[in-house]
């Protein structure tokens, strides 16, 4: 037993898909396959099933799931207290402090960084994080950013691609694929989809949307997310888990998109709604990172808390 195969146990469970795991872990389809199988055949159980969306978990993979987790966890506390005990392979963080500049869309605070940053706090106190709000989603955009250090950016339904790809060629630059996340629908139990197991895009397109407040213009979200002729009611933009929530009460017919980490940290508690997976529809994150020695090491150690805890989120939902 390895601890890269725990890993991918938990990649695939968070992500639901075995393509979107292994581009998370860097590897290719076939080989996280395997690496899988070899795990299962040792410990004699199944731990995933294929389904019409993608793969779950058995329910002997239900049970082992919190033992990988705590598992990995563990392995995490120890390399944290490796680190104080010694900075040979980073000795940057023992000297002054670093100062990163990091900028994001306000999405991803609200859906992550606000536990990253107790975390960081907490286990690099010696790493300022500067944090820098920007409103966008634009591709253009993301080739003008100011002056930065670390970006944490979101990619929905391949809209950065291109861009992505350019700043990938910058030997400046690094681009990392931190996780992917499934988009949920949220909606009113009375809704006319509400009895659905799953729906696609396409369902949405009769009813008024709700969207997150960040950046976008209406005929922007369209133009990248909702490739369709039919004209669309957009209510009002929001990142306001209560006004949200009310609106979809009080308009039984209103839908609202969002991510896993948004939807399990912000919607399930409440009994009029329903949560829907929406297929084949996803959003892959990313770090972006200038290459320089003095705020490299610390942005890998952030990077690495990053997506510790965001597997932690996805084993608590």
């Amino acid at each position: 037993m390895h601890l890269e195969q725990l890993q991918s146990i938990l990649e695939v469970a968070s992500t639901g898909s075995i393509s979107a795991a292994a581009r998370n872990l860097e590897t290719n389809q076939p080989s996280l396959s395997r690496t899988i199988k070899t795990l299962e055949k040792e410990l004699n159980v199944s731990f995933f099933e294929r389904t019409s969306n993608g793969v779950q978990l058995t329910e002997a993979g239900e049970r082992l799931l919190p033992y990988i987790s705590q598992i990995i966890q563990d392995v995490y506390q120890l390399s944290k207290e490796a680190f104080r005990i010694t900075t040979d392979t980073c000795p940057e963080l023992s000297a002054e402090p670093i100062i990163i500049q990091l900028y994001t869309p306000p999405v991803i605070v609200d859906s992550l960084l606000s536990t990253v940053l107790t975390e960081i706090s907490q286990t690099l106190p010696q790493i300022q994080l500067n944090l820098n709000l920007i409103d966008f989603l634009n591709p253009n955009e993301l080739l003008k950013l100011p002056d930065y250090d670390l970006f944490i950016g979101h990619n929905i339904a391949h809209t950065l691609d291109n861009t992505l790809a350019i700043l990938q060629n910058n030997n400046s630059l690094k681009l990392i694929n931190l996780f992917t996340e499934n988009f949920q629908l949220i909606l009113h139990h009375t809704h006319p989809l509400a009895g659905n197991k799953v729906v696609f895009l396409e369902d949405t397109y009769d009813y008024p949307l709700i969207l997150h407040d960040n950046g976008f213009s209406s005929n922007e979200f369209y133009q990248n997310y909702l490739t369709t002729p039919k004209q669309m009611t957009v209510l009002f933009k929001s990142n306001n888990p209560r006004t949200i929530i009310e609106s979809l009460q009080k308009r039984s017919t209103a839908l609202f998109m969002t991510t896993d980490s948004l939807c399990y940290k912000d919607y399930t508690q409440c009994p009029d709604l329903r949560i829907l997976p929406i297929r084949n529809h996803q959003v892959e994150y990313f770090a972006l990172y200038k290459k320089e020695r003095t705020t490299e090491c610390a942005i890998k150690e952030i990077i690495s808390i990053l997506k510790f805890v965001h597997a932690k989120m996805n084993i608590s939902k």
